[in-house]
């Protein structure tokens, strides 16, 4: 009788470890499905949702490395309220140094806390820990080719789950996010190369042109107005011939960063070709716009004196739907106000 009952409690066992094993195949089978993910934001919440699921952890956060490497930002989680996630987003971040995130970059080793109360190194967090309420931590470091992406730290309830199995799987689970992070990374890099001007980091015509009609249709469907500012730099023929292009060059970039310094967040600021620049303002009338243009003839100016080079903009704004229900309309009466204000500087 014992040893038959030796003997299901054994099969129970194996049973339970086939499951687990079962779970974790199907699981690791779905990080492949997003290895050829293209979105960042989204192969981020991804991989934390799984890595949550497949260890069962109380939660998760997930940082990535700046480009400089010295600053951690929190870019998803698992099992964190949005609220809390999103002003997890908007902090500025943890620096590379002592926290444990910062000693998982510098090692490229998991940083692992049996018991959160046992462990001096974790002393400084205990309070936290309690709030919190977990007792065993691991940071790990998402690598790619001896690269570190970014951290995944993952928090347990229980203290002293760490075996080298689980271990194992954290590891394998990590690479294979890391491998599609970066990945993600890869494309939109990609993505925004093909939608930035080189030289002043504006968004570029083709930027330009598909944003303009997608706004124009959603301004159509929520029925609120859009502006569009045409700017055209007069005499840059003149700069280019007199200082060189490479001074020529400094300034189209100096005001290109004039822009992007007085728009908002919202607003788009695009190099349409050579000297000419545009500018989207969603939800904008023509009264809001011409304050905006009112704006950017002080940027020129205060330009001028930076650059010690004489230069002025022409530009022309035109406001949907009042002025023009498509890009062509808008575009086209945009550039006509150019046109007749160059022709009063003339005479």
């Amino acid at each position: 009788m014992d040893r038959e009952k030796t003997l299901l409690k054994r099969i129970s066992v194996l049973e339970n470890k086939l499951l687990q094993q079962s779970k974790e195949i199907s699981l690791l089978s779905e990080f492949s499905l997003f290895l050829t993910a293209a979105d960042i934001q989204k192969t981020c919440d991804l991989v934390a949702y799984r890595v949550g699921i497949l260890t069962n952890a109380k939660f998760i956060r997930l940082y990535l490395l700046n480009d400089e490497g010295k600053l951690l930002r929190i870019v998803s989680g698992y099992n964190i309220s949005d609220k809390y996630l999103e002003m997890l987003k908007d902090s500025y971040g943890f620096s590379v140094e002592t926290t444990p995130p910062g000693i998982t970059v510098k090692n490229k080793t998991p940083f692992i806390v049996n018991d959160v109360n046992k462990d001096d190194r974790f002393a400084n967090w205990r309070e936290i820990s309690q709030s919190y309420g977990y007792l065993s931590y691991v940071a790990v470091p998402l690598l790619c080719t001896d690269r570190v992406l970014g951290v995944i730290d993952i928090f347990f309830e229980k203290a002293n789950i760490f075996t080298d199995a689980l271990l194992a799987m954290i590891t394998t689970i990590a690479n294979i996010g890391a491998l599609a992070i970066e990945n993600a990374l890869f494309v939109s890099k990609f993505r925004e190369l093909s939608t930035v001007d080189e030289l002043t980091s504006l968004y570029n015509y083709r930027f330009l042109m598909n944003t303009l009609q997608n706004e124009i249709e959603k301004s159509a469907r929520y029925n609120h107005p859009l502006s569009y500012i045409m700017i055209d730099i007069d005499n840059f023929k003149t700069i280019n011939d007199t200082f060189g292009h490479l001074k020529g060059d400094e300034v189209l970039k100096t005001i290109a960063d004039g822009l992007k310094n007085n728009l908002r967040k919202t607003d788009y600021a695009c190099r349409y070709g050579g000297d000419e620049f545009a500018i989207i303002l969603p939800v904008t009338g023509k009264e809001a716009a011409t304050k905006v243009v009112q704006n950017i003839r002080e940027v020129c100016t205060d330009m001028k004196e930076i650059l010690f080079v004489e230069f002025g903009a022409s530009i022309g704004v035109a406001t949907y739907p009042d002025d023009g229900l498509t890009v062509s309309e808008l575009i086209n009466l945009a550039d006509n106000f150019i046109y007749q204000e160059k022709k009063s500087k003339v005479r």
